[in-house]
């Protein structure tokens, strides 16, 4: 196999005589034409092609659908930048909205009218078996994947440029907030005190947690008894828990601000107390058949560590006793930081790490909907100095 270069008025051209034959007896060459390069530079694309073919991982760009490409290009992908979950996400992202619309194509043939085409289907197209508009968010999460993946075409001289690069997905707007549902103190009073007569403690002390102090759900469960220290009322929170197809995953933070320590009241430390009495309780009874391991702080029934979808089955369950027919346990995460930013006693600062957030901005962005109260408050304060 060898290969040459030529130069073609403000190009080069790079030839490759394959050393096999098509049917007709003609030499099977390929072809690949630079621009705006030199003759070294042209030389080294040369030596790079000759070595993909020599290793078997040379893929020729005009036989190359964008379905087939993603499917080489997410392994490798995954390798280098996504967590588990992530990549599972990436995963369905790709099967379910990208490649109905755009896998057909072939790589070199998408042009920047094909992505704007794609977003504006997804758009259209709504959220899967759903009759709702996709949230500019998920949007701009699939021309992400998109973005990403024609990068990485371009850096492996598949295509010249990224089609997708002036791309935009439609702005999020405050509306999609108002999806958020903040429970009352009334309604915190009444789900707890229902969790408590019936005699479930451990759901007691996570919800009672998880409204108290923010944590995310696979935060809370991924929670050992080492996390807690009684002493000082701080949990550490260092972990997260996730079930990736049948596997269950406990992994550090995606990012560092959700590595933090989040001071508790009194009434948790005395509940989590309980709670570790009552399971030290069930472990003596169950003797053996205790799966425990992990010193998990939330457990299934025979000990085992449990995770966010089990946790919000249950809550679906019975959150109509309580009226809360339409309040996802996230919803509980908002509750405490609405509280506080609403109760205008914490500055934002410490809110924002007390959530995990990357910086203030993040928690006022997130949490705006409290701001106009706050601003007709501000009003009043300054009235009262001159009237």
């Amino acid at each position: 196999m060898r290969g040459w270069t030529e130069k073609r008025g403000n190009s080069y051209r790079i030839n490759i005589d394959t050393g096999t034959r098509d049917a007709e007896g003609n030499r099977n060459l390929i072809r690949k034409t630079l621009k705006g390069v030199n003759k070294s530079e042209a030389d080294a694309e040369l030596t790079k092609i000759l070595h993909e073919l020599n290793t078997g991982l040379y893929i020729e760009p005009t036989k190359l659908s964008f379905s087939d490409y993603l499917d080489k290009w997410l392994p490798s992908h995954t390798r280098e930048k996504l967590s588990p979950m992530s990549a599972d996400r990436y995963q369905r992202e790709i099967d379910n909205r990208i490649k109905p619309i755009l896998g057909h194509i072939m790589l070199e043939k998408i042009t920047p009218v094909h992505i704007q085409a794609f977003v504006d289907e997804i758009i259209r197209a709504g959220r899967l078996k759903e009759d709702k508009p996709l949230s500019p968010e998920m949007v701009t999460y699939d021309l992400k994947i998109v973005k990403a993946a024609l990068k990485k075409a371009v850096q492996w001289s598949l295509i010249p440029r990224n089609p997708a690069n002036n791309i935009s997905a439609p702005r999020a707007t405050k509306k999609h907030y108002q999806e958020m549902h903040i429970l009352t103190e009334d309604q915190i009073k009444k789900t707890l005190t229902t969790l408590r007569q019936g005699n479930d403690f451990q759901k007691y002390a996570l919800i009672l947690l998880l409204v108290s102090t923010g944590l995310r759900i696979g935060e809370a469960l991924a929670l050992t008894w080492d996390d807690i220290d009684f002493d000082d009322a701080v949990i550490s929170v260092d972990k997260t828990v996730q079930r990736i197809k049948k596997e269950i995953i406990v992994k550090q933070p995606k990012t560092e601000s959700s590595i933090r320590k989040v001071t508790i009241d009194s009434h948790l430390v005395a509940t989590l107390k309980h709670h570790k009495v009552k399971q030290n309780e069930r472990r003596l009874k169950l003797a053996n058949k205790w799966k425990g391991k992990d010193n998990n702080v939330f457990t299934g029934p025979t000990g085992g560590i449990t995770v966010s979808s089990t946790m919000e089955g249950w809550w679906i369950k019975f959150r109509g006793q309580v009226g809360l027919e339409n309040v996802r346990l996230h919803d509980l995460r908002h509750t405490h930081a609405t509280h506080l930013l609403a109760s205008g006693k914490i500055d934002i600062k410490t809110i924002s790490a007390r959530l995990g957030h990357k910086n203030a901005a993040m928690t006022l962005n997130v949490y705006s909907h409290v701001l106009p109260a706050k601003q007709r408050e501000a009003a009043s304060v300054m009235a009262h100095l001159w009237t």
